[in-house]
Protein backbone atom coordinates (compact mmCIF):
# COMPACT_ATOMS: atom_id res chain seq x y z
CA UNK A 1 0.00 0.00 0.00
CA UNK A 2 1.19 3.77 -1.06
CA UNK A 3 0.51 6.14 1.29
CA UNK A 4 0.35 9.63 0.70
CA UNK A 5 2.89 11.89 2.26
CA UNK A 6 -0.03 13.85 4.04
CA UNK A 7 -1.10 10.74 4.86
CA UNK A 8 2.24 9.73 6.52
CA UNK A 9 2.38 13.79 8.04
CA UNK A 10 -1.00 13.04 10.13
CA UNK A 11 0.03 9.50 11.48
CA UNK A 12 3.18 10.92 12.46
CA UNK A 13 1.29 13.75 14.53
CA UNK A 14 -1.54 11.95 15.93
CA UNK A 15 1.36 9.72 17.30
CA UNK A 16 3.06 12.18 18.88
CA UNK A 17 0.25 13.44 20.56
CA UNK A 18 -1.54 10.37 21.80
CA UNK A 19 1.46 7.43 21.99
CA UNK A 20 -1.35 4.94 20.87
CA UNK A 21 -1.33 3.39 17.92
CA UNK A 22 -5.27 2.70 18.39
CA UNK A 23 -6.09 5.79 18.53
CA UNK A 24 -4.10 6.72 15.69
CA UNK A 25 -6.03 4.71 13.43
CA UNK A 26 -9.56 5.85 15.10
CA UNK A 27 -8.74 9.48 13.50
CA UNK A 28 -6.51 8.62 10.21
CA UNK A 29 -10.48 6.71 9.96
CA UNK A 30 -12.22 9.84 10.83
CA UNK A 31 -10.12 12.26 8.47
CA UNK A 32 -9.71 9.95 5.36
CA UNK A 33 -12.86 7.78 5.33
CA UNK A 34 -14.07 4.30 6.53
CA UNK A 35 -12.97 2.91 2.88
CA UNK A 36 -9.37 4.28 3.71
CA UNK A 37 -6.42 2.13 4.28
CA UNK A 38 -5.75 1.66 7.85
CA UNK A 39 -1.54 1.58 8.60
CA UNK A 40 -1.25 -1.01 10.71
CA UNK A 41 0.44 -0.92 14.44
CA UNK A 42 4.25 -1.62 12.76
CA UNK A 43 3.90 0.53 9.93
CA UNK A 44 2.94 3.63 12.32
CA UNK A 45 6.31 2.91 14.81
CA UNK A 46 8.41 2.77 11.16
CA UNK A 47 6.62 6.05 10.20
CA UNK A 48 7.33 7.23 13.42
CA UNK A 49 10.95 6.15 13.92
CA UNK A 50 12.22 7.46 10.36
CA UNK A 51 10.45 10.91 11.16
CA UNK A 52 12.00 11.11 14.71
CA UNK A 53 15.45 10.16 13.16
CA UNK A 54 15.67 12.26 10.19
CA UNK A 55 12.87 14.48 10.10
CA UNK A 56 11.45 13.08 6.95
CA UNK A 57 9.08 11.03 5.88
CA UNK A 58 9.78 10.20 2.28
CA UNK A 59 11.21 6.78 0.82
CA UNK A 60 14.31 7.30 -1.37
CA UNK A 61 15.53 4.26 -3.45
CA UNK A 62 18.63 4.80 -5.60
CA UNK A 63 18.44 4.25 -9.12
CA UNK A 64 20.62 4.46 -12.03
CA UNK A 65 17.67 5.27 -14.23
CA UNK A 66 18.07 8.42 -15.98
CA UNK A 67 16.88 11.49 -14.17
CA UNK A 68 13.22 13.03 -15.10
CA UNK A 69 11.99 16.08 -13.34
CA UNK A 70 9.03 15.32 -11.59
CA UNK A 71 6.59 16.88 -8.58
CA UNK A 72 8.03 13.81 -6.36
CA UNK A 73 11.32 14.43 -7.17
CA UNK A 74 11.23 18.25 -6.52
CA UNK A 75 9.71 17.49 -3.34
CA UNK A 76 12.38 15.08 -2.10
CA UNK A 77 15.24 17.71 -3.94
CA UNK A 78 13.29 20.31 -1.19
CA UNK A 79 13.15 17.86 1.46
CA UNK A 80 16.74 17.83 1.33
CA UNK A 81 17.32 21.58 1.87
CA UNK A 82 14.90 21.71 4.35
CA UNK A 83 16.78 19.02 6.08
CA UNK A 84 20.26 21.20 5.64
CA UNK A 85 19.49 24.98 4.25
CA UNK A 86 23.81 25.33 3.80
CA UNK A 87 23.68 22.52 1.25
CA UNK A 88 25.22 23.44 -2.08
CA UNK A 89 23.43 22.33 -5.04
CA UNK A 90 25.95 20.35 -6.43
CA UNK A 91 25.70 17.84 -3.32
CA UNK A 92 22.17 17.38 -3.48
CA UNK A 93 22.40 16.83 -7.33
CA UNK A 94 24.80 14.08 -6.55
CA UNK A 95 22.61 12.26 -4.02
CA UNK A 96 19.50 12.70 -5.91
CA UNK A 97 21.30 11.48 -9.01
CA UNK A 98 20.83 14.59 -10.60
CA UNK A 99 22.60 16.02 -13.47
CA UNK A 100 25.09 18.84 -12.23
CA UNK A 101 23.17 21.70 -11.82
CA UNK A 102 24.76 24.81 -13.94
CA UNK A 103 22.15 27.70 -12.73
CA UNK A 104 22.16 29.19 -9.13
CA UNK A 105 18.68 28.74 -7.55
CA UNK A 106 16.82 30.25 -4.89
CA UNK A 107 16.67 28.66 -1.03
CA UNK A 108 13.27 30.11 0.29
CA UNK A 109 13.75 30.31 4.27
CA UNK A 110 12.39 32.05 7.17
CA UNK A 111 13.01 31.58 10.80
CA UNK A 112 9.37 31.30 12.71
CA UNK A 113 8.96 32.23 16.50
CA UNK A 114 5.45 30.51 18.05
CA UNK A 115 4.38 30.09 21.55
CA UNK A 116 1.76 27.58 22.45
CA UNK A 117 -1.04 27.21 25.49
CA UNK A 118 -4.25 26.08 26.68
CA UNK A 119 -5.54 29.11 26.23
CA UNK A 120 -4.53 29.78 22.79
CA UNK A 121 -1.81 30.97 20.33
CA UNK A 122 0.73 33.25 20.02
CA UNK A 123 1.97 33.78 16.30
CA UNK A 124 3.61 33.15 14.13
CA UNK A 125 6.43 36.10 14.47
CA UNK A 126 8.55 36.05 11.58
CA UNK A 127 12.23 36.60 11.43
CA UNK A 128 14.03 37.81 8.68
CA UNK A 129 17.21 38.48 9.98
CA UNK A 130 19.26 36.67 12.19
CA UNK A 131 17.35 36.56 15.89
CA UNK A 132 19.43 37.61 18.73
CA UNK A 133 18.67 38.37 22.08
CA UNK A 134 17.89 42.17 21.37
CA UNK A 135 15.00 41.11 18.78
CA UNK A 136 13.79 38.20 20.95
CA UNK A 137 13.44 39.92 23.75
CA UNK A 138 11.52 42.95 21.79
CA UNK A 139 9.36 40.26 20.58
CA UNK A 140 8.56 39.14 24.51
CA UNK A 141 8.01 42.93 25.09
CA UNK A 142 5.73 43.71 22.44
CA UNK A 143 4.09 40.68 20.48
CA UNK A 144 4.15 37.82 23.80
CA UNK A 145 3.22 39.26 27.04
CA UNK A 146 0.48 41.91 25.81
CA UNK A 147 -1.51 38.51 24.20
CA UNK A 148 -0.63 35.96 27.32
CA UNK A 149 -1.65 39.13 29.85
CA UNK A 150 -4.88 38.70 28.69
CA UNK A 151 -5.42 34.85 29.07
CA UNK A 152 -7.27 33.31 32.30
CA UNK A 153 -4.72 32.57 34.57
CA UNK A 154 -1.90 34.69 33.58
CA UNK A 155 -0.19 34.25 37.25
CA UNK A 156 -0.05 30.89 37.02
CA UNK A 157 1.26 30.14 33.55
CA UNK A 158 4.80 28.31 33.61
CA UNK A 159 6.90 29.60 30.46
CA UNK A 160 9.30 27.38 28.59
CA UNK A 161 11.73 28.16 26.36
CA UNK A 162 14.57 26.51 24.79
CA UNK A 163 18.56 26.89 25.04
CA UNK A 164 19.28 28.89 22.43
CA UNK A 165 21.65 31.53 22.17
CA UNK A 166 19.73 34.42 21.52
CA UNK A 167 17.19 32.94 24.83
CA UNK A 168 20.47 32.78 27.10
CA UNK A 169 21.07 36.34 28.22
CA UNK A 170 21.14 38.16 31.03
CA UNK A 171 18.47 40.90 30.28
CA UNK A 172 16.26 38.07 28.79
CA UNK A 173 16.89 35.84 31.98
CA UNK A 174 15.72 39.39 33.86
CA UNK A 175 12.88 39.99 32.33
CA UNK A 176 11.43 36.56 32.51
CA UNK A 177 12.60 37.10 36.24
CA UNK A 178 10.52 40.10 35.95
CA UNK A 179 6.94 38.66 34.51
CA UNK A 180 7.36 35.11 35.19
CA UNK A 181 8.67 34.75 38.90
CA UNK A 182 9.89 30.97 39.42
CA UNK A 183 7.97 30.16 36.46
CA UNK A 184 10.00 30.26 33.44
CA UNK A 185 12.00 26.72 32.20
CA UNK A 186 14.96 27.76 29.45
CA UNK A 187 18.99 27.07 29.92
CA UNK A 188 20.90 27.48 32.80
CA UNK A 189 24.44 28.13 33.15
CA UNK A 190 27.16 29.32 36.58
CA UNK A 191 26.18 32.70 35.54
CA UNK A 192 22.48 31.92 34.99
CA UNK A 193 20.38 30.13 36.63
CA UNK A 194 16.79 29.19 35.62
CA UNK A 195 13.88 28.21 37.99
CA UNK A 196 13.56 25.24 36.11
CA UNK A 197 16.32 23.71 34.03
CA UNK A 198 15.68 23.50 30.67
CA UNK A 199 16.38 19.62 29.56
CA UNK A 200 19.12 19.75 26.49
CA UNK A 201 18.27 16.92 23.72
CA UNK A 202 14.72 16.64 24.54
CA UNK A 203 13.00 17.04 21.30
CA UNK A 204 10.56 14.02 22.69
CA UNK A 205 9.60 16.63 25.23
CA UNK A 206 8.86 20.13 23.78
CA UNK A 207 5.49 19.88 22.13
CA UNK A 208 6.78 22.57 19.31
CA UNK A 209 8.98 19.64 18.39
CA UNK A 210 7.02 16.73 18.39
CA UNK A 211 3.90 18.25 17.31
CA UNK A 212 4.01 21.97 16.32
CA UNK A 213 6.71 22.31 13.32
CA UNK A 214 5.61 18.94 12.11
CA UNK A 215 2.10 20.18 11.50
CA UNK A 216 3.04 23.15 10.36
CA UNK A 217 5.31 21.69 7.43
CA UNK A 218 2.43 19.08 6.51
CA UNK A 219 0.42 21.93 5.77
CA UNK A 220 2.76 24.32 3.64
CA UNK A 221 5.03 22.07 2.10
CA UNK A 222 2.32 19.75 -0.08
CA UNK A 223 3.52 21.85 -3.55
CA UNK A 224 6.44 24.01 -3.40
CA UNK A 225 5.63 27.72 -3.01
CA UNK A 226 6.73 30.23 -5.08
CA UNK A 227 8.35 32.94 -3.30
CA UNK A 228 9.10 34.09 0.40
CA UNK A 229 5.30 36.15 0.35
CA UNK A 230 3.70 32.74 -0.48
CA UNK A 231 5.75 30.74 1.90
CA UNK A 232 4.89 33.01 4.49
CA UNK A 233 1.08 33.30 3.73
CA UNK A 234 1.04 29.50 3.59
CA UNK A 235 2.76 29.06 7.38
CA UNK A 236 0.39 32.19 8.46
CA UNK A 237 -2.80 29.71 7.03
CA UNK A 238 -1.50 26.85 8.69
CA UNK A 239 -1.48 28.77 12.08
CA UNK A 240 -5.16 29.96 11.39
CA UNK A 241 -6.14 26.64 10.91
CA UNK A 242 -4.91 25.28 13.60
CA UNK A 243 -7.57 24.04 16.01
CA UNK A 244 -7.19 24.16 19.71
CA UNK A 245 -8.28 20.64 20.46
CA UNK A 246 -5.64 19.95 18.94
CA UNK A 247 -2.76 21.63 20.64
CA UNK A 248 -4.41 20.98 23.97
CA UNK A 249 -4.04 17.17 23.14
CA UNK A 250 -0.41 17.73 22.19
CA UNK A 251 0.47 19.97 25.62
CA UNK A 252 -1.61 17.11 27.48
CA UNK A 253 0.82 14.85 26.30
CA UNK A 254 3.44 16.78 27.43
CA UNK A 255 2.38 15.65 31.08
CA UNK A 256 2.46 11.39 30.22
CA UNK A 257 5.76 12.10 27.46
CA UNK A 258 7.31 13.72 31.50
CA UNK A 259 6.38 10.04 33.12
CA UNK A 260 7.78 8.09 30.56
CA UNK A 261 11.18 9.81 30.58
CA UNK A 262 10.95 9.39 33.96
CA UNK A 263 10.71 5.76 33.85
CA UNK A 264 12.73 5.22 31.64
CA UNK A 265 15.59 6.78 33.49
CA UNK A 266 16.02 9.79 31.39
CA UNK A 267 16.70 8.95 28.36
CA UNK A 268 14.49 9.45 25.14
CA UNK A 269 11.02 8.55 24.77
CA UNK A 270 9.98 6.26 22.54
CA UNK A 271 5.85 6.41 22.39
CA UNK A 272 4.81 2.36 22.07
Amino acid sequence: MDYTNEQKAWTVIWYGMTGSPRAVQIEYRKKFGLNSTIPPNRTIYRWWDKFFETNDLNNRKKSQTKWVRTELKIEEVLEKFREDPHASLRSVARQENMPSPRTIGRILKVSVWAALGRKGIVGPVFFHNNVTAASYLQLLRERFLPVIQTWPGFENIIFMQDGAPPHHNAQVHEWLNTHFPLRWMGRSSVNFVAPFSWPPYSPDLTPCDFFLWGWVKSQIYRTPPADLDELQARIQHAFNELPQEIVDRAIGAYVSRLDKCIQNDGRNVELR
